[in-house]
């Protein structure tokens, strides 16, 4: 019986030494792989300590949250107003050209920031639970991506928002139900005008979900600044007569005002 103690406690000493063996070693891979490839921050450049991921603390707080909620009279919806019907609309941030969003905005387009993306997606469905509840919202979609873009860049990041955003809010997400059958120019260095006549036509909704009961359905874009892509994107379906949408909403990470 004591021998049979003694080993017992001996061999909860040697498990405990062995995970704090483990731990401390773990730490210091983290640390060598911080040292060998410094981890800094996509808006201002300053190494990241262990616990920031993507952002600083301080860039994160700075930022230009929007004090607007997802609501009819949110910006969106007053920018879509007359060119298509919406329901809510809701943006995270207040985007500026050369402003700590717009970096952040590059990052997660041509920078491989996916995780970024996703994190920014939690972001808006935690603050819309926060301050609305969960919205009715049966299914999401995204804006679609040319395949050769998803090639080139590895993803669409308008699907890591829309996967951050389904971990936090109901709703299933649709990932083909709007199609880009032709590869266009990048919007990033177009004007205003130049924005709304390139986008008209370059969007299709999938035929597969004709008649498929999608009824309130968000669609999710990374930035609005016209809203042409978005404008595009619904009127799309607008032509079919059995398409099952009941009401639209649209989400972005980031708005133009």
């Amino acid at each position: 019986m004591f021998l049979g103690y003694v080993i017992y406690v001996m061999g909860g000493c040697v498990d405990r030494n062995a995970r704090k063996v483990g731990a401390v070693l773990s730490e210091l891979v983290l640390d060598m792989l911080d040292f060998t490839f410094p981890r800094t921050c996509v808006v201002c450049g300053d190494l990241l300590i262990r616990q920031e991921h993507d952002l600083c603390f301080t860039c994160y707080v700075n930022l230009p949250f929007s004090v607007y909620g997802l609501s009819k009279t949110n910006p969106i919806c007053r920018g879509l107003a007359g060119r298509v019907p919406l329901e809510l609309g809701y943006f995270l941030l207040d985007y500026r050209r050369n402003s700590g969003v717009s970096k952040m905005m590059k990052a997660i387009k041509y920078e491989g920031a996916e995780s970024l993306a996703v994190k920014l997606g939690k972001e808006m469905g935690d603050r819309i639970t926060r301050d609305h509840g969960d919205p009715d919202f049966t299914h999401f979609a995204v804006i679609p991506m040319h395949a050769s873009k998803v090639r080139k860049r590895g993803y669409n990041q308008a699907l890591r928002l829309a996967e951050g955003i389904t971990e936090v809010l109901s709703g299933e997400l649709i990932t083909d139900l709007f199609l880009q059958p032709n590869r266009s120019i990048s919007q990033t260095k177009k004007n205003r005008a130049e924005r709304l006549t390139s986008s008209e036509s370059k969007y299709q909704f999938n035929p597969k979900y004709k008649g498929f009961p999608l009824g309130h359905l968000c669609l999710i874009d990374d930035v609005m600044t016209t809203g042409s892509t978005i404008e595009s994107c619904l009127k799309s379906c607008l032509h079919f007569d059995d398409i099952g949408i009941e009401k639209v909403s649209v989400m972005t990470a980031a708005c133009v005002l």
